[in-house]
């Protein structure tokens, strides 16, 4: 563990100004070569007890503003303050988790709004985690809003410039996470990209490895920013789920491989399905979480803290926010008549 935390504090790749001039390093970890060098197989391949890590989805910077407050998505405030809520209440965690995973949409601008805005959300949000303890990384998930719809090529070097990779693999106490680019998924024959090809070639070489393993991961957890499905596998297509012939072959491969458990966000609200395989006897998990950012359900904004054991993994949603959904409606509406 003192080797790992030690690769973790080389690898350190943000140094914050903060007011007066100090400065605070802080632990992103920037996938390259479509792996985290300080989370590799050979590091960590074998099981070393039960463990945390913490699942945040979509800060997305301006969205409380575009959505409830009729702006332009100018204005982050409350998001900013969600992020620090959310930073005190992991520090004080006992035990501390082993690293956070930032499930996608860190800014809320798409490309077609400009650098100059994206660059300004992103770095603001990752201000914020300058109070993180930093021997707890930071992990990154790419979302529709870091890419925009069909990415481009500009896109995709503006993301990898912020924040790294964006499908890789990790390993934690031999525990197998993949991180896979979900717009690359949704929207495989929109984009004229090579990586589209890349990632699915990368995903079946890296699960037929995994079934040669002996002794096998003790779980495999996939983070996808776009969920497979909502309520049941053979749902109608929508703006957020997979396609459906899409989403069975994924959810094939998945039960192939003894995936446990899928992390996802997007949705904005809080979520759980479960999809089982009877010819193979395995069932998969979906997880997906609530925003810590802008709330679109009944759920006020918050954090996943995941516990991870032997024999299976277990989680809960933890409210660091104060307003649903209801609340900014009722809000913005008595902002709207006191202005008549």
């Amino acid at each position: 563990m003192k080797l790992l935390k030690e690769a973790a504090r080389r690898a350190r790749v943000s140094n914050l100004l903060l007011a007066g001039g100090s400065r605070r390093t802080v632990t992103f970890l920037k996938a390259e070569k479509r792996i985290l060098p300080q989370y590799t197989e050979e590091n960590q391949r074998d099981w070393n007890g039960s463990f945390e890590f913490v699942f945040i989805t979509d800060p997305q910077l301006g969205f409380i503003n575009q959505t409830y407050e009729g702006g332009r998505g100018l204005t982050w405030l409350e998001e900013l303050e969600n992020v620090r809520n959310a930073v005190k209440l992991i520090n004080n965690m006992d035990p501390l988790p082993q690293f956070v995973c930032i499930g996608g949409d860190m800014v809320n601008a798409y490309p077609s709004r400009g650098e100059e805005l994206r660059t300004k959300q992103a770095d603001d949000l990752k201000r914020v985690f300058i109070q993180l303890n930093s021997d707890i990384p930071i992990v990154f998930v790419s979302g529709n809003h870091d890419l925009g719809k069909h990415p481009d090529r500009e896109a995709m070097s503006w993301y990898h410039r912020h924040f790294g990779d964006d499908f890789y693999s990790f390993w934690h106490s031999g525990v197998l996470f993949i991180v896979l680019n979900t717009q690359f998924i949704k929207f495989p024959h929109r984009i004229p990209l090579d990586e589209v090809d890349e990632q699915q070639q990368w995903l079946e070489n890296l699960l037929k490895k995994v079934h040669k393993y002996d002794p096998p991961p003790k779980h495999i957890v996939f983070f996808m920013h776009i969920p497979l499905f909502w309520n049941r596998a053979d749902e109608v297509d929508h703006p957020c789920n997979m396609p459906q012939y899409i989403r069975h072959s994924l959810l094939r491969q998945f039960a192939k491989s003894n995936v446990t458990t899928v992390f996802c966000g997007h949705t904005h609200i809080n979520f759980e399905a479960s999809w089982i395989c009877e010819a193979m006897n395995r069932e998969i998990q979906l997880v997906v979480s609530a925003a810590i950012g802008c709330p679109l359900g009944p759920d006020p904004a918050g954090i996943r803290r995941v516990r991870v054991h032997e024999s299976g993994i277990e989680h809960q949603y933890i409210k660091v926010g104060d307003k649903n959904a209801d609340d900014y409606k009722r809000l913005n509406k008595q902002i709207l008549d006191d202005k008549k």
